[in-house]
């Protein structure tokens, strides 16, 4: 069903097509290595075509959800692996560091290649971007682009470097509202992330807590952050447990509302898990 939707042109279908295989892959993520490229490879076999036929230019004369079309079917064909969009978005980005004034890409791709540059590049794009937000002014970044810097420097794979960006939005350069920001770009960048985020969570809760304030609604909304991308019965349980002698007024519903997401999640997955491992074994 989903090769079917190839040929569709329309926005929507697209941004739905987007959203099921990301569940599709958060659902899954822990099961293999081998399942985690096969959902990538199926993303990559629609994503990657659509970006390329419609470039990175928006024209004057197009539709509107054309263009919109285009702002989502380049970072999902780059999450899918796709090389050349990676190679251009990379190429990008470091054309507009070097040359600050002289942006060479539409403001509406700005956080789509802040954050495939940090994801696929090197230490130097994540130390670039970090760069960026701390300097805003230099590259003549509104408030969102900005923030989208923030966001990228969540965005990297490399574990340390996971590390080392939760500690800097505890520090005096993240404002304690845009706290969320760093984890919720940092959740859906590599399926190890959640677990990285979980374990500093419970290192750090108390620096959090400090932070945010405890009865505050911006502690409610990093904790749904943290922990709502499981999808098994194991996490739930953990969760349900270390809360168990929390204060949790200010995410008293956030709490319960999570843990039957991941409940949701991981009854999706052990229903559907075979049949999930024969398609790809048959088609992918």
């Amino acid at each position: 069903m989903l090769a079917s939707f190839k040929t569709v042109d329309g926005y929507v279908v697209w941004q739905i097509l987007g959203f099921f295989l990301e569940n599709l892959f958060l659902t899954w993520a822990d099961c293999s290595e081998t399942i985690r490229d096969q959902i990538r490879e199926l993303a990559r076999s629609m994503f990657a075509p659509k970006a390329a036929a419609l470039g990175w230019t928006h024209r004057v004369d197009e539709d509107p959800l054309v263009a919109r079309l285009r702002t989502i079917s380049i970072p999902r064909a780059a999450w899918a692996g796709d090389t050349s969009v990676i190679d251009q978005a990379c190429r990008l980005f470091t054309e507009f560091y070097l040359n600050p004034d002289d942006k060479p890409f539409h403001h509406d791709f700005t956080a789509s290649i802040f954050e495939i540059a940090v994801r696929n590049g090197d230490d130097i794009n994540y130390a670039r971007v970090c760069e960026m937000y701390e300097d805003s002014q230099r590259w003549h970044l509104s408030e969102d682009h900005r923030m989208a810097a923030l966001g990228a420097m969540a965005s990297s794979r490399n574990e340390k470097l996971m590390w080392q960006t939760l500690e800097y939005a505890l520090s005096d350069h993240v404002l304690p509202q845009d706290i969320n920001i760093v984890i919720g770009f940092m959740i859906s960048s590599h399926y190890r992330s959640k677990h990285v985020l979980w374990k500093w969570f419970c290192i750090n809760y108390q620096r959090v807590v400090d932070r945010l304030g405890e009865c505050s609604a911006l502690l409610g909304h990093v904790v749904g952050t943290v922990i709502g991308e499981f999808a098994n019965e194991e996490m739930a349980t953990e969760i349900e447990a270390w809360f168990a002698d929390k204060r949790t007024t200010a995410f008293d519903r956030t709490l319960p509302q999570s843990l039957e997401f991941i409940r949701v999640r991981a009854a999706w997955y052990y229903r559907d898990k075979d049949d999930v491992s024969e398609w790809f074994s048959k088609y992918a």
